[in-house]
């Protein structure tokens, strides 16, 4: 397929994507996720150089000479305006190639810009000024080009939600991670994972140290019930009794592992053979 502006490789195949994805929303606590459309789009972005540089008085009259100057490069979304950091970042630290031609076999959905070049040379000068809290005048901007980055756009089904998951088949990237809400664990799974975690004996110490100042942390951050009925204080709250029945356990946990640790060990005869008492 031919394209009117250059577009970075497709470096990330569909399986591949799917595979990080499944590894993000592990994440989020979501080991298990129904894939349903999944397309290949590009979208498109304004590449653009910028120039911030600050001015003082020269002491001869209104004249002004510039004192320090930061120069950088970023990149524009042209469907809503938005700076995006992965398309710069893959531009100066990784070996990405671009083309016009697609060398996939994969069918492309192509989206159009929203923005045009000249309304994007009216905001960049303002957004780049707010964010370095200079005036509008210090900032210079040149070498504005169009990009597109292949993403594979993914609707995914998480309990009973549907989901609209982009990932960027350059880098991997979860573009718009915030988008897909953490998955709230009962008692029972985050039991189950903690004691499947102290199987392993590197994570004992750990979690010697850290249970009590856990619960501790959580305790202060829930609120005291009023007029409950059932008391007040945090004792009170049900998640609180969570963490404290998760602390009761990894503490019994770690005490019947430490006393098997200290038991003796059964006499042998040589041979390798273990007297059994």
């Amino acid at each position: 397929m031919r394209l009117d502006a250059p577009a970075f490789s497709l470096v990330l195949d569909m399986d591949q994507s799917l595979s990080i994805l499944k590894s993000r929303l592990k994440r989020l606590h979501w080991s298990d996720f129904k894939a349903g459309t999944i397309k290949l789009v590009y979208l498109p972005f304004y590449v653009f150089n910028y120039t911030v540089f600050s001015q003082s008085s020269s002491g001869q009259g209104d004249e002004k000479v510039v004192t320090a100057e930061q120069t950088g490069r970023k990149a524009i979304s042209s469907v809503d305006a938005q700076f995006q950091d992965i398309v710069p970042y893959i531009l100066q630290e990784q070996p990405a190639k671009t083309e016009r031609e697609t060398s996939h076999s994969y069918p492309v959905e192509v989206v159009s810009p929203s923005v045009t070049e000249k309304e994007v040379k009216e905001v960049i000068p303002a957004r780049i000024a707010a964010q370095f809290q200079v005036p509008v005048g210090s900032v210079i901007v040149s070498g504005i080009t169009m990009l597109y980055l292949p993403v594979w756009r993914i609707w995914a089904t998480l309990g009973r939600g549907t989901y609209r998951i982009d990932v960027d088949a350059v880098l991997g990237t979860v573009m718009n991670e915030e988008a897909v809400p953490e998955r709230e664990r009962g008692i029972a799974e985050i039991t189950l994972e903690t004691l499947d975690e102290l199987k392993l004996p590197r994570n004992w110490p750990k979690y010697a140290k850290t249970s009590a100042e856990f619960i501790a942390e959580k305790a202060r951050k829930i609120p005291i019930p009023k007029g409950s009925g059932g008391g007040s204080g945090p004792l009170s709250s049900r998640k609180w009794l969570w963490y404290f029945l998760i602390l009761v356990i990894v503490l019994l946990v770690l005490w019947m592992l430490f006393q098997g640790l200290g038991a003796p060990a059964s006499p042998s005869i040589p041979g390798g053979e273990t007297i059994i008492p």
